[in-house]
């Protein structure tokens, strides 16, 4: 079996301020789920099967301990 090296800013906790930059407010986050994302999200579903999409799953992690759990974030576009 190999491994890989995985950098430190993929297993470390963003601190606090830096998660205020990304949204400020779980409110804020799911306005631009559904102002932002959803919308662009809904135009490719049309182009693409000629059907609307629709908001089916949002993640919310609360209190968690480190290390419990492991989310993947990709910064770029993946799938279809």
């Amino acid at each position: 079996m190999s491994t890989t090296a995985i950098p430190d800013r993929f297993t470390t906790l963003p601190d606090e301020h830096a998660l205020q930059k990304l949204v400020p407010t779980l409110a804020a986050a799911h306005e631009r789920i559904y102002q932002h994302s959803l919308p662009l999200e809904d135009a490719r579903a049309q182009a693409a099967y000629g059907q609307h999409s629709q908001v089916g799953k949002i993640l919310e992690i609360h209190q968690e301990l480190p290390g419990r759990i492991h989310v993947v974030l990709i910064r770029q576009q993946v799938g279809f």
